[in-house]
């Protein structure tokens, strides 16, 4: 049990290492635009500093819980705000690192889209997707983010022009610790956290994640969640 408690604690441990990638990537490509003088120290861009600030305070905190009692990982906190707004500020915080890329951004959010769920698991989600598309592309891309709704669920897509991922390859691409070296690990030597990750996260919010894929081609990661 003591050997298995163990276990569980490492892989919370390598989890959130993987999050704070992310947040701290972004920071630093902020900082490099706004000391190269490519973007303004507006008010904009240091609340989108701010914003991943906070994501990494977040993330540290929830590293802390971990250890202690492994259920708080997958803890649910849920309140009401524009999902919308906040899809659209999380583009923002990942756009150096896009203009960086050369990797062309799409933005096809309906605006006013309320949801009530998490809004750190969502953030970790949308971040998670963005940078496996971000990884698919070899070359100069396009990534597409779409937010939509209907009567009783809301859809959000993240859709790459990269390599893709063959099928034999797609059931497994969910799974802890996958490794597909020649498909979505292009630009980074990745281990299948993010997506295995994502995963939990939509599932824990009662939604749930599709993929659609042809090699070469691109991906489609599509996310449906109840309102």
């Amino acid at each position: 049990n003591l050997k298995n408690q163990k276990f569980v604690r490492k892989q919370y441990a390598q989890d959130i290492s993987h999050e704070l990638r992310t947040p701290i990537t972004n920071l630093q490509l902020y900082i490099e635009a706004i000391k190269d003088n490519v973007i303004d120290a507006d008010e904009q861009t240091l609340s989108s500093l701010l914003e991943e600030i906070h994501r990494l305070e977040g993330l540290v905190v929830n590293l802390n819980k971990s250890f202690n009692d492994n259920s708080e990982y997958l803890k649910i906190n849920k309140k009401e705000f524009n999902l919308s707004d906040h899809i659209n500020s999380l583009l923002d915080t990942v756009k150096p690192r896009l203009n960086k890329l050369d990797i062309s951004l799409i933005e096809e959010i309906k605006d006013g889209i309320i949801i009530n769920s998490d809004k750190d698991k969502i953030s970790q989600i949308v971040q998670n997707l963005v940078s496996n598309a971000i990884k698919a592309i070899k070359n100069d891309g396009l990534i597409r983010v779409s937010l939509s709704e209907d009567k009783n669920n809301i859809y959000l897509v993240v859709k790459d022009n990269g390599v893709g991922i063959s099928d034999e390859k797609k059931e497994a691409i969910f799974e802890r610790f996958y490794r597909i070296d020649d498909a979505r690990n292009t630009k980074l030597n990745g281990h299948g956290l993010g997506l295995s990750i994502t995963k939990n996260f939509v599932e824990s919010l009662g939604g749930r994640i599709k993929l659609k894929s042809r090699l070469g081609k691109g991906s489609t990661f599509s996310v449906i969640l109840p309102k």
